[in-house]
């Protein structure tokens, strides 16, 4: 087992989280017609960088393949999948990159799917930006970013991932991490560095 964030708003500290075993859910009929969320081209930020934000096929610490999961980002929601948490909002959580460019790497999601830009309701947005600022507001206080850098991937053509809209909160200054994993004792380290910053 390995600590993970509350989803459920109480905690900065970390709990003992073990995933359940993940089955296939079944979307909203609105859900269903935007189409899976998980992609299957590779994520490039820029300046090249290749990014896998979370493996599709056979990460154990999701408690096995996620073949059968139709989004990682819904489940992670849900709160059926791990996450290390750094800030929950009625629409919004932003979550620690597993893979992370640089430390504190952050994503800010829709709780509920939406599959990109073109799909997000403009309070969605809004509100993504508003968190994605608060959360490199707190990279700065937290972790010594001297530089923030903002990335939204929208479509397979333009490298995004995983099929669920969200947006890279990229600190610059700190530690590069060269997405390697992220271990559980560093995600909760950073994470709760971030939530206090936060004061959540």
């Amino acid at each position: 087992m390995s600590k993970f964030s509350s989803l459920s708003g109480v905690a900065s500290s970390g709990l003992v989280y073990e995933p359940k075993a993940t089955t296939a859910h079944r979307l909203s009929p609105r859900s269903a017609l935007r189409g899976s969320c998980m992609g299957s081209s590779a994520i490039v930020l820029p300046r090249g960088i290749p990014a896998i934000v979370v493996a599709c096929e056979k990460d154990k610490s999701f408690g096995g393949t996620l073949s059968g999961v139709e989004c990682i980002f819904c489940e992670i929601a849900r709160g059926r999948a791990p996450a290390f948490v750094v800030y929950e909002g009625e629409r919004v959580l932003a979550i620690l990159d597993k893979y992370p460019v640089s430390e504190g790497h952050t994503l800010v999601i829709p709780r509920e799917h939406y599959r990109d830009l073109f799909e997000l309701p403009e309070e969605h947005l809004a509100e993504m930006m508003r968190v994605a600022k608060l959360v490199a507001l707190a990279q700065r206080r937290a972790l010594g970013a001297r530089g923030v850098r903002l990335v939204m991937n929208n479509g397979r053509e333009a490298g995004q991932e995983v099929m669920h809209a969200h947006v890279h909160v990229i600190p610059k200054g700190v530690a590069e991490l060269a997405r390697r994993p992220l271990r559980p004792e560093e995600g909760e380290r950073i994470a709760s560095a971030l939530r206090a910053a936060l004061g959540v």
